[in-house]
């Protein structure tokens, strides 16, 4: 027969020093932080209309020294990158539909190829990669997303970021 001793020892043994932080599992409240890219997600798609698209979701993480929120963890609200069908002259051109990705980009400082074609000024899109953007210090504009949940029949409310601007270097 083992003894009270016993078990509370054997518990003990396994225990592997996991611990609960009741204050790391609050929302970061909306506003406007301070952080810092520190990685990369990306998906593909097919829209509703059959186009493709790849969606890029920086990771910020806020920078330590906000009271608030410091050192948490918001992904973007998603960067969609649109591939169109090729055109007549094989060329793969998007409008409205990658001013989003453009403004991304160019708010990154990532250098575009611009070429004259038929009287019109195209920028090359690239495609995003962590090495691009990873550790670029930022500031993010966070807003919270809430919806309810099917499976669960509650609403859920998560914060979702988008890039203010990079910070310029002094």
């Amino acid at each position: 027969m083992t003894d009270i001793k016993d078990a509370f020892d054997e518990f003990e043994s396994e225990d592997d020093g996991v611990y609960f932080d009741p204050t790391q599992s609050s929302i970061v409240p909306e506003g406007t932080y301070p952080a810092k890219i520190i990685n990369l997600k990306s998906f593909k798609i097919t829209t509703r209309r059959g186009n493709d698209a790849t969606v890029f979701k920086p990771v910020y993480r806020i920078e330590d020294d906000v009271i608030s929120a410091g050192g948490a963890l918001v992904e973007d609200k998603g960067i969609f990158r649109y591939v169109p069908p090729k055109n007549s002259n094989g060329l793969r051109v998007s409008g409205s539909g990658n001013s989003d990705y453009k403004k991304f980009l160019d708010k990154m400082e990532i250098p575009l190829i611009k070429e004259d074609f038929e009287g019109k000024t195209l920028y090359k899109l690239p495609t995003l990669t962590t090495e691009m953007i990873k550790g670029t210090d930022v500031v993010v504009n966070i807003r919270h997303a809430s919806w309810e949940s099917k499976k669960y029949g509650n609403t859920r409310t998560v914060p979702e970021a988008r890039l203010a601007y990079k910070k310029k270097r002094v």
